[in-house]
């Protein structure tokens, strides 16, 4: 997400690496630290990753890092239709087709 020349294009490589992939299993890190976004960073990564889990996926699992204290995990039917708490969730996802 930094701001480069080469950001886009590094997105659009990820992108096109995981469609070919098409792994089984997909892990989607939602931690703000992780993915160091900035307002003027380009959201296509996200934007793609939406669809493309909705699509191909159904989620499996879920931790929730609610607060230092508090972190919740959740797995199988637990963890489709949960809202996260916080800002902080790692999603564990399985490939449906």
């Amino acid at each position: 997400m930094e701001s480069h020349p080469f950001a886009l294009k590094m997105q659009k490589e990820m992108i096109r690496e995981i469609e070919i992939a098409k792994p089984k299993y997909l892990v989607f890190v939602d931690v703000p630290t992780s993915w160091l976004k900035k307002p003027h960073s380009n959201p296509l990564v996200f934007n793609w990753i939406t669809s493309y889990l909705t699509e191909f996926h159904e989620r499996i699992g879920i931790i929730d890092i609610v607060s230092n204290t508090n972190t919740v995990y959740l797995w199988g039917g637990e963890s489709k239709n949960y809202m996260s708490q916080s800002n902080c969730n790692l999603s564990v996802f399985k490939r449906t087709h």
